[in-house]
């Protein structure tokens, strides 16, 4: 993920790879602020289960379907090449 840069412009969140492979520089990926929230916690070491729990704050009910959530923006971010 250290390859990785966010930056923030223009009102947005923007995640960009720094060290790209080969001669094209990918597009940067925006953010939604949850987005980048996630972002954040998964560069900090945060496991799914953690960032689910603190997102959910107390409401257990939720706290699945937030996990689920959280994995399927991890998919994204594989689906765009960016490697976590």
């Amino acid at each position: 993920m250290k390859r990785y840069q966010l930056r923030y412009a223009a009102g947005t969140y923007w995640l960009s790879d720094t060290n790209p492979e080969g001669s094209v520089i990918p597009r940067p990926l925006e953010l939604n602020e949850t987005a980048t929230e996630i972002w954040k916690m998964l560069e900090d070491g945060k496991k799914t289960e953690e960032i689910a729990e603190i997102f959910s704050e107390g409401n257990e009910g939720q706290k699945k379907e937030i996990q689920h959530d959280i994995e399927q923006f991890i998919d994204q971010l594989r689906q765009n090449n960016i490697d976590i």
